[in-house]
C-alpha cells in the first residue's frame, strides 16, 4: 500500500523500513562535531530550512565527549584513543588485547553494553545509542 499525501517523519521512516512506499526517501544528516565547530549556526539554519526525518540531540560544544577532544582517553573497552584534532574521531593507539594471551583475563564491559538500548516505552520508541557512536535516533 502506497501513501498518497504528506507523511510525518515517523510515518515516513516506518513506511521505508517496511517497504510500504513513503511519500519520499527519509533524510538524515550525520556530522562530526568538527562541522559544528567550524560552521556553528549555519548547520542549524540548514536543518531548519531542510528538516531531517531522524531525531538527534542538539549539539552543545560544552558537552562535547572526550573522544572528540584533543588528547588521549580510555573507552569502556580499555582502548586508549589519541585525538590530535578537536571535533574528529581519534585513533586507537593501545588496546587491551595487544597480546592475544590477555584474552583469558579480558572482561568485556557488559554493563555498558546493556545501556546501549534504552526503552522509552512512554513514547513507544527505543532510543538506540552507543558510547562509541552518536545517538542513532529514535525508532
Amino acid at each position: 500500500m502506497f501513501f498518497n499525501g504528506i507523511m510525518t517523519s515517523r510515518e515516513r521512516v516506518t513506511a521505508a523500513i517496511k517497504f510500504k512506499g513513503p511519500d519520499r526517501i527519509p533524510v538524515d544528516l550525520w556530522t562530526l562535531p568538527a562541522v559544528y565547530l567550524k560552521h556553528g549556526k549555519r548547520v542549524d539554519e540548514l536543518l531548519e530550512k531542510h528538516p531531517i526525518d531522524f531525531v538527534h540531540s542538539k549539539w552543545n560544544p560544552e558537552e562535547m565527549e572526550a573522544r572528540f577532544r584533543t588528547g588521549k582517553y580510555e573507552d569502556e573497552w580499555g582502548c586508549i584513543w589519541e585525538n590530535k584534532r578537536e571535533g574528529y574521531f581519534g585513533l586507537v593507539v593501545r588496546h587491551p588485547l595487544e597480546d592475544y594471551r590477555m584474552l583469558r583475563k579480558f572482561e568485556p564491559p557488559f554493563d555498558d553494553i546493556r545501556d546501549i538500548v534504552k526503552d522509552d516505552s512512554s513514547r513507544g520508541m527505543r532510543n538506540v545509542s552507543s558510547p562509541n557512536s552518536y545517538n542513532y535516533g529514535r525508532i
